[in-house]
């Protein structure tokens, strides 16, 4: 599987999001609406002494959900694509609208369409049902993101993308400047009025935009399938959740009287040093270790490309694996005819090693088993589940951790390739995945091993 495939493959897991998010808005945006025609004030607002969210507010997000449901697939066409371009460009329009309002003081009798409302204390800054300046730009750029959606540049840039994490970047502002002040946000003439659930509806629904398809660039570098990426996925989480902790601690620090503004300064930035020191150390040994594990599979495809007996090429293979699988025995069993050969074999003292080992298949052992059904079989301790004649064997020596992977070619088994471990569960899955990297050069030697020997014999039997 190729590196894009792989990426569209892990991000199609994650359709939920767009899904989540525009049904969230249709329900919200319903429920509020219902709450301004039946005067049911706790379908207003999200809690008490919180602002409401106005009417025309609710409009635009039960339309801007329904354009997202119906773009979420790339294959929309017909009569969906067309109704989820107008519900977006009206969004836009009542974004660009309300805009102009409070640019040029403009009063267009939209404010009141839909139901009447009377001005508040938190509503000072404009006239009574108008959606706050953030929210009206926030309307505009998601109504044009939506519309953008499958735009590209011929240099491959797609603009909705960005778009969208403009609207994500304000949305987390007003989230955040909740946590921290309360109500103290609406001294802040944009971000005035803006309610709690409409900026975190705001932030699903940019977030639900980016990850409606797959070819984004930010979605691609996210949930690449590689090492690099799956650090920058853990290191997203620490440097969203980081700041937010150390300005809290911070603020209510001074708040209780624990410290003053010069050492809760002081105390921000040292807390954040440590923090990313030691995300920074975690990371790295991931990265580190990856490409151990890359240089090892390099070296063992090097080894084993050099010549067509395993043997040669047998210490190099052993030590590469002790080195990213903790293990006390290797060994590598190739299937020729009706017999099973073990080629290779490395084992640490008193256990037995099996190279040159042959016998004929009796379907009745763990390592056949593999083979005929193409699967890794892992066995993570031996004294507590035994199915195979082979597994009972190498339980009385003291092994108790298994791992048998097939080696393929071309969908056909050549053999298999036994990892043994005298410590309980020292296998995972993620062992599994590892060793799969060595055991397809490994494969292929063994196959290649196996054709000059087939050649070798035809040629002495022809002379």
């Amino acid at each position: 599987m190729s590196i894009h495939s792989a990426t569209r493959q892990r991000a199609s897991r994650l359709r939920w999001i767009p899904h989540a998010a525009s049904a969230g808005a249709i329900v919200a945006g319903g429920l509020v609406l219902t709450g301004w025609w039946f005067d049911v004030e706790i379908l207003k607002a999200s809690a008490p002494g919180f602002p409401t969210m106005h009417a025309n507010t609710a409009l635009a997000f039960v339309l801007i959900g329904i354009s997202l449901w119906l773009l979420r697939a790339e294959s929309t066409d017909g009569w969906r694509r067309r109704v989820a371009q107008v519900c977006a460009a009206t969004v836009a329009l009542m974004g660009l609208l309300t805009l102009s309002e409070y640019l040029f003081g403009w009063d267009l009798g939209i404010d009141q369409l839909l139901v009447t409302e009377l001005q508040t204390l938190t509503e000072s800054h404009h006239a009574p049902g108008r959606p706050a300046f953030a929210s009206a730009l926030n309307f505009l750029l998601l109504g044009g993101a939506l519309l953008l959606l499958d735009v590209k540049t011929r240099r491959g840039y797609q603009p909705a993308e960005h778009v969208a994490v403009a609207v994500s970047a304000m949305a987390f502002l007003i989230l955040v400047a909740y946590l921290y002040g309360g109500m103290a946000i609406h001294q802040v003439y944009p971000f005035a009025t803006v309610a709690p659930h409409t900026a975190f509806l705001f932030l699903a629904l940019s977030i639900g935009v980016v990850f409606t398809r797959a070819q984004h660039r930010i979605v691609g570098v996210i949930m690449s399938d590689t090492a690099t990426a799956a650090a920058m996925r853990r290191l997203l989480g620490v440097a969203i959740l980081l700041p937010i902790l150390a300005g809290w601690v911070r603020l209510k620090g001074q708040q209780f009287g624990f410290f003053g503004t010069e050492f809760g300064l002081a105390l921000i930035v040292v807390f954040a040093i440590v923090a990313l020191t030691g995300s920074l150390y975690w990371q790295g040994t991931s990265l580190i270790q990856a490409e151990e594990y890359q240089r090892g599979i390099n070296d063992v495809a090097m080894a084993l490309s050099r010549t067509m007996m395993l043997e040669e090429a047998g210490p190099v293979f052993a030590a590469t694996i002790k080195k990213i699988v903790p293990c006390d025995r290797i060994c590598v069993v190739a299937q020729e005819g009706e017999k099973l050969i073990a080629v290779l074999s490395f084992a640490d003292p008193p256990l037995q090693c099996f190279r040159g080992k042959t016998w004929r298949p009796s379907n009745e052992t763990a390592v056949e088993w593999a083979i005929a059904h193409k699967l890794p079989r892992l066995t993570t301790d031996l004294a507590l589940e035994q199915h195979f004649a082979d597994e009972a064997v190498i339980a009385r020596e003291g092994i108790r951790s298994t791992l048998i992977l097939p080696l393929l070619v071309a969908g056909e088994a050549v053999g298999s390739m036994i990892i043994d471990s005298l410590t309980p569960g020292a296998f995972t899955q993620d062992h599994i995945t590892v060793l799969t990297g060595f055991a397809e050069p490994l494969a292929s030697t063994l196959r290649n091993a196996q054709l000059h020997a087939e050649v070798v014999r035809y040629n002495h039997e022809f002379k």
